[in-house]
Parts: C-alpha cells; structure tokens; sequence
C-alpha cells in the first residue's frame, strides 16, 4: 500500500518573467522621484514608488504570470479563484547597495511579490566564495522566507540568491529577509502586493 502526504504551510512560487517586463520596470523605476522609504521595512538608500501609468503597465505585462499562480494557488490550497481576482495595491523598486540590507518583516495586503531586475557579478562572485565555508545558511544578498519554529523535522526556512527575471510569490504575512553584501554594484528588485477580491458583478 502507498502512503500518502499532504501539503503544509505556506505557497512559495516561483517563475520567471519577461525581458519586456525587465526592462520596463527598470526604466520606469530609474525615471521615479516618489521617495517610498518611509513605508517600507528595508535599510535601503534608495527605495521608490511606481506611477499609475506604470502599474498599469506592470498589470498588462504580468497577467500570463498571475494566471498560472492563480492555478497553482487552486493546487495548492484546494481553493477555486473562479470568482476572485488579484487587485495590485502597491509596487515600488528597491536599489539595494553594498551594506544595506531588508531585516525579518512581513507585507500588507494578501499576497506579495519580488522581481529581481539586476544582480552584480560581484554579488554572485562573493555568494559562491561564501558557499564554500556555508552550505545551510542564508549568504549575502540572499532573500530568505520563514515559516514555523525550527525543527529536524520539518523545513521552516528557503533562501535564495536570485538571478535576473525571478519572481517570487507570497502570502504577504510570511516573514522574509534580505543579507546584506560587501561587493560593488547594485542589486534591484520591484516588489508590491496585492489583494484578493471578489469579482465585480
């Protein structure tokens, strides 16, 4: 007789987007002057709020993504979305230089994302030299999400050193941080949240 096993905790998705998006995103992120710090958990130098226009932009360019999580999402939990759907709330982009760095924090809303738009080289140099003395651990410039109480008998914690085009997807109350690093370069993410609602009649 097979045994069988049940999905536990929360959903963590991921996938890539596209270059379109990518570049995008970073033009319109370079072109903002909406200081967005005040709001936001991360010791960053700079940290700035999207437009109206771009988050349309970013609404048109990401639907293919959000349908295929929707369907993942229904997977996952056993839950039908038929009637729902993903309302965006916020959207900003996140220059994150050396030494800065986002401490354990949860988002607003629903559901969050991150999209990583820029990883240094230096930063990618620096995380396989740190890999060398630690396997198990978060490195620099790793986002890390956690879950639960650590235990050997259960995974409560995945780190990740992104490339360009991730996206990560989220329950906005899952904890995350991101490790600061010592290398030259920028990292740059987009991140944002939103809310599930009801369709409109």
């Amino acid at each position: 007789m097979q045994g069988e096993f049940f999905y536990w905790g929360p959903l963590l998705y991921k996938n890539k987007v596209s270059q379109k998006l990518i570049d995008g995103l970073l033009k319109r992120g370079n072109e903002s002057n909406i200081d967005f710090r005040s709001h936001l958990a991360g010791i960053l130098k700079k940290e700035s709020k999207f437009n109206m226009d771009d988050k349309q932009f970013f609404v048109n360019e990401i639907g293919n993504i959000m349908n295929d999580y929707a369907h993942t999402y229904e997977k996952y939990y056993g839950e039908n979305l038929q009637d729902k759907v993903f309302q965006l709330e916020d959207l900003w982009i996140n220059y994150m230089y050396p030494g800065d760095f986002n401490p354990l924090h949860v988002h607003t809303e629903d559901i969050s994302f991150i999209i990583y738009l820029q990883i240094p080289q230096g930063l990618i140099d620096e995380h396989e030299k740190w890999k060398q003395v630690s396997s198990k651990s978060a490195g620099p410039g790793t986002v890390q999400f956690l879950y639960g109480q650590p235990s050997n008998q259960f995974i409560n914690s995945r780190f990740f050193l992104p490339e360009v085009g991730d996206i990560y997807i989220f329950p906005a109350q899952l904890y995350h941080t991101v490790a600061p690093f010592k290398s030259d370069g920028v990292r740059i993410s987009v991140a944002g949240n939103y809310n599930v609602v009801n369709k409109p009649i």
